[in-house]
Parts: C-alpha cells; sequence; structure tokens
C-alpha cells in the first residue's frame, strides 16, 4: 500500500501537466504579449487582457464637472502594459476562494447570479481573494486590484470622449447596465433608454470597449488600489502613479465606474468616487490585474 502511494506521489506531477496541457490553456502568459491578447487563469478561470503601455490624459476635459469632483487638473499619465480583467471578478470565481459567500438580492431580484459580478466584498475582501490566487499560483503570478491610473486607460481605450463610446448619455443601454426606464427611482436621475437588467447583468453581457474591456461603465462600481484624496492629481507623478496617501485622517479608497444603480454623472470613465475599505455594498465589485513572476520559471 505504502509503494502504491509513493508511486501516485510520484506521478501527480506529470498527470496535473498532462492534465494542464490537455486543457489548451498555457501555463504562463506570453513572455511578448500582443495588444488585446488574452489568457485566461487555470485555476480560477479569469481572463485578462494585455495593454500595451502608452501615455493619456487622466482626468475630466469636461468644463461643467466641478472642480470639487477632484477629477482636476487633467494631466498626462504614462504606463508600462499590463494584464487587466477582461471581466469584473464573478460570483463563481469568488466563490471558489469564498464558498458561503452571498451576493444576495434587491426585493426579487436576485444579485447573487455565478455569472453576475460579485458584491458586498470590501477592499480588504478583494485585497484577500488577490492575495489567494496568488498563493495558490505557488509564485508564477501575483495578483492585485488595479491602480486608478491603469482603471482610467482601459476605460478609455484610447478615446478622449466623456464615456467610450462617445459623449451621449442617452447612449449608454447600447454599452452599459445602468439606471434606466426599468428602474425610476425619485432620487436618481435615471437614463432616457431601455438596457434589460433591473439588476445586475451576467459579467461581459454588453459589448467590449476598443480595448476588448467589459462593463468598464456600469453594471458594479469597482475597488481601486489608490487612496482617494483631493489633492491626488496634483500629486501624481508621471510614470506608473499611485496615491497612497491618508489625507486629513480620511481613509478612503478609490471606487470607479458606477452601476446598474447610476445615474449619467457616475458613467464617465472620469469619474472617480471615495469609499471606506471596508464598505460592502450591493452595486460594489472588482477586477483585478495580474502580474508574471518570470524569475520564478
Amino acid at each position: 500500500m505504502i509503494n502504491f502511494l509513493f508511486f501516485i506521489f510520484l506521478l501527480f506531477p506529470l498527470l496535473t501537466g498532462i492534465t494542464s496541457q490537455a486543457s489548451g490553456i498555457p501555463e504562463y502568459p506570453p513572455e511578448t504579449p500582443q495588444p488585446k491578447e488574452i489568457w485566461k487563469d487555470p485555476l480560477s478561470g479569469l481572463e485578462f487582457l494585455w495593454l500595451a503601455g502608452d501615455c493619456f490624459q487622466l482626468g475630466t476635459s469636461d468644463t461643467s464637472i466641478s472642480h470639487f469632483l477632484h477629477e482636476k487638473p487633467r494631466h498626462k499619465v504614462c504606463l508600462d502594459g499590463f494584464w487587466i480583467g477582461k471581466h469584473e471578478v464573478s460570483n463563481s470565481q469568488y466563490r471558489q476562494y469564498k464558498a458561503d459567500h452571498n451576493s444576495g438580492q434587491l426585493k426579487s431580484e436576485s444579485l447573487d447570479g455565478d455569472d453576475q459580478p460579485v458584491v458586498y466584498v470590501s477592499w480588504y475582501e478583494a485585497k484577500a481573494y488577490a492575495a489567494w490566487l496568488t498563493e495558490q499560483s505557488n509564485g508564477k503570478y501575483s495578483f492585485r486590484l488595479p491602480t486608478e491610473a491603469e482603471w482610467e486607460f482601459g476605460c478609455r481605450a484610447g478615446t478622449d470622449t466623456i464615456r467610450f463610446w462617445g459623449q451621449k448619455r442617452d447612449d449608454a443601454c447600447q454599452y452599459a447596465n445602468v439606471a434606466d426606464l426599468f428602474y425610476q427611482v425619485k432620487r436618481i436621475n435615471y437614463h432616457n433608454c431601455i438596457d434589460g437588467f433591473i439588476v445586475s447583468a451576467p459579467v461581459g453581457k454588453f459589448p467590449a470597449n476598443d480595448a476588448g474591456l467589459h462593463d468598464m461603465l456600469g453594471n458594479v462600481w469597482e475597488w481601486c488600489e489608490d487612496h482617494y484624496g483631493k489633492d491626488a492629481y496634483i500629486k501624481h507623478k508621471e510614470k506608473n502613479p499611485l496615491y497612497q496617501e491618508i489625507e486629513n485622517g480620511m481613509n478612503y479608497r478609490v471606487i470607479r465606474g458606477g452601476s446598474w444603480l447610476s445615474e449619467p454623472d457616475s458613467i464617465r470613465c472620469a469619474k472617480r468616487s471615495p469609499a471606506q475599505p471596508e464598505s460592502k455594498f450591493n452595486v460594489l465589485g472588482f477586477r483585478l490585474v495580474l502580474e508574471v513572476r518570470r524569475t520564478s520559471m
């Protein structure tokens, strides 16, 4: 019996290697990825898309936007290339880490479907999920939240308009899950269109932007790595900025993108909002960035 178990122990790496090859998923992302190339993590099923490094103008160019929204001054930012989640993390992907997680429901509308984006996850829990995925990879890769510069770069997808599809707010329902005519609440300035969903939609249900990313606007707000600060844009460095200062003792993190309950002002690539890192909402989820550790190969 002992000899048989020892034989299985020796065979296990070979068997898992065969399984990995049979799946058709390469163990590592390509070393020199092409723009918009996609790689799927064999463990989690998360798909990551390569965005080639470039410079862009971060912040709003809309003269009607108040300075008090902290989206100014608009400034040049340059990023190295990076792998970013093609979709928001779904309930089923998050439940690989926390099997009993429940994203709940709103009245009779479920937010907990396997393909819907995970919600009721704090910034700390999103970070813990990224750390767990990193541990599962045995040091081959690391996972993290995007910086807000990376997030806005991905949202804009080479465009310079208010929204990645253009300037018109009520075109939103063709491209995003937003507060629409299905969901009229007195305090909500809803979009004058119908997107087909009352609450969150399955990830990837709406068309990708020109970068190949889905749901960068609408569906759920997304956590970013940065601290939120009104002076962040004044203090940003040009290359790969990450703002990590706590202003006036207020420990807030940046959330981006708006949600299925968001009015037009929030469905903009430049829109940034603060949230306490322990916050959990039915409109707040996340996507991840992948970093490859080539030295461990």
